[in-house]
């Protein structure tokens, strides 16, 4: 088996998921959350569960602003990310790439390199 996993510096993640975040709100996924309310999807649908979706039924429940509905799924998708590298960091080996400053064809084909020559073994 050959595991392979993209990283990236903690700060650089938490920047990508705020940005993330802010620009779903921005693009209309409150507005997807209040339709799917309305046609009488709740929290009970494991649909609306996801990152962001438990926030914004909260939002529109009227028990939080939309600024704390944001900020609920930064905390939580930030949560899951930690928990998630704790959970690969028991995998052994894992043939990490820090995508900081990749360019991506080139990672693309180093990681192609990897994959064919455990083919080959």
């Amino acid at each position: 088996v050959l595991y392979i996993g993209l990283t990236r510096p903690r700060p650089l993640l938490v920047e990508a998921i705020e940005r993330r975040v802010g620009e779903q709100f921005a693009s209309g996924f409150p507005e997807e959350v209040e339709w799917l309310l309305a046609q009488g999807f709740d929290e009970r649908f494991p649909s609306m569960q996801g990152f962001g979706y438990r926030e914004l039924v909260q939002y529109f429940r009227g028990e939080i602003t939309l600024a704390e509905a944001a900020q609920g799924d930064i905390r939580s998708t930030k949560a899951f990310s930690r928990r998630q590298m704790t959970w690969f960091s028991k995998f052994s080996p894992i043939l990490w790439y820090d995508t900081t400053a990749c360019i991506v064809p080139d990672l693309v084909a180093e990681i192609e390199k990897e994959v064919r020559t455990h083919l080959e073994k």
